[in-house]
């Protein structure tokens, strides 16, 4: 049996479970099912984690830049490493995007890309860890030698129910570490987090008890220059990601590091040579004399970081794109947009079975409430990317937010339509050139 025909009998078992039983009595049988489908994914693949060292990583914000700056670092130290997450997938030296819309992936093919990099023989795996992911036992049997707590802000409240509980499964991952964990010191959530480290704590941020403390930042349109104090050294150097928050995904970096006793001078290797994350913060240059701008952001935390790093850098106005899904606080993002911005731009995302015109609905009077942002409805995302593009102008910055790397939209229940917000854009351009 392929691992594909255990999970189809397992999802056509769940299926028929909530045709037969009331949701209230669904709820308690998922536990089992998701274990089950873990259980047997680790069993088809041979338990591949077993004899890797893997290094997870959460949060709300920041987890797949954090992946990719650590990956940076121990590569520059030498080490083969494997990595997953929302945006790429790497093994060694082969790289290529994730197209399947999801961060931490179904524990089949979770498990076989593990026996891959096991087989592949990676020193380190660094892996993107979600809440659904933990709370779905899909890292069942993947032991964690250290994990990473990025920060933590309301999200996905539509499947947690209370930020509190969202919080109690993000620390699943930090009980699971087996040797060190890493948290961020100036994060609001940091003395609840630091209870459920019963390893090695590490820590980072501006608070001088951090282990690894940024002394200095100046912010740049394309790049930051920072100065960092790294255990008893001092490290100064220019990160080729711009945003105060790439700068804290590259402290979280920085910190393993620091735990793993890596030379300082690997670490500043590796921050500086990564030049780019898909879908973060992605600068889209067709000739314009305006910037463009792709990001993943889709929580309102994520808005104010994208947003207000922006502000600073741009001399025009910041005109932003976005839409809203049924499992985001899409008015939450409304609300952060119309004050932020100049011109908001609200167009359909992805409402997969929700009534969109009432998801634009609810955004725009957000919008109108936060601020006296000029607020535009435009349904069809194209025609709102080429609005917002026909506003621009010399030194403004266009936003295209929410959806980041992605390469399709989810329509209706299960219709997914393809779509890339860079590809598109470059295109738009093309044709004003």
């Amino acid at each position: 049996m392929s691992s594909w025909d255990g999970d189809g009998i397992l999802k056509k078992m769940k299926k028929l479970i909530k045709s037969l039983l009331p949701s209230s009595l669904v709820k308690p049988i998922l536990r089992p099912y998701h274990f089950s489908r873990a259980l047997l994914a680790n069993l088809i693949y041979g338990f591949p984690a077993r004899g890797l060292k893997v290094i997870g990583i959460t949060g709300t914000n920041g987890k797949t830049t954090s992946a990719n700056y650590l990956a940076s670092i121990l590569g520059a130290a030498g080490y083969k490493v494997g990595v997953s997450t929302t945006a790429n997938f790497r093994i060694g030296e082969e790289a290529w995007d994730n197209e399947l819309n999801m961060t931490t992936t179904n524990p089949f093919a979770l498990q076989k890309l593990l026996r891959r990099m096991r087989e592949a023989q990676v020193d380190w795996v660094v892996l993107e860890v979600t809440s659904h992911a933990l709370s779905q036992y899909r890292t069942w049997g993947v032991p964690i030698h250290t994990a990473v707590l990025t920060n933590l802000s309301p999200d996905h409240l539509d499947y947690h129910g209370t930020v509190e509980e969202y919080a109690a499964t993000k620390a699943k991952l930090l009980c699971q570490a087996r040797v060190a964990t890493v948290l961020n010191r100036d994060d609001e959530w940091y003395d609840y987090f630091r209870k459920s480290a019963f390893h090695a704590a590490y820590t980072y941020g501006t608070a001088k008890e951090a282990d690894v403390r940024l002394e200095k930042a100046k912010l740049h349109s394309d790049t930051s220059h920072i100065k960092i104090r790294y255990g008893e050294r001092m490290m100064e150097l220019d990160l080729q990601l711009p945003g105060k928050f790439n700068v804290y995904n590259a402290l979280a970096a920085a910190t393993v590091a620091f735990g793993l006793e890596i030379d300082w001078e690997d670490v500043q290797a590796g921050l500086k040579l990564l030049s780019g994350v898909p879908g973060r913060m992605e600068a889209i240059h067709t000739g314009q004399d305006f910037t463009v701008i792709v990001d993943y952001a889709h929580t309102p935390d994520a808005f104010e970081n994208v947003l207000g790093n922006l502000r600073p850098v741009t001399k025009g106005r910041i005109i932003t794109v976005f839409g809203g899904a049924p499992t985001h606080d899409y008015r939450g993002l409304g609300e952060a947009a119309g004050r932020l911005s100049d011109v908001v731009i609200v167009t359909d995302d992805e409402p997969m079975d929700s009534d969109p015109r009432v998801i634009r609905e609810e955004i725009v009077e957000a919008a109108r409430t936060a601020a006296t942002a000029q607020v535009e409805e435009i349904a069809d995302r194209r025609d709102g990317i080429a609005r917002a593009f026909a506003l621009a102008g010399a030194d403004d910055t266009v936003a295209l937010l929410c959806l980041g790397h992605q390469k399709y939209r989810r329509i209706g229940n299960a219709q997914r339509i393809e779509w890339d917000d860079r590809a598109v854009a470059r295109e738009l351009l093309e044709t004003m050139a």
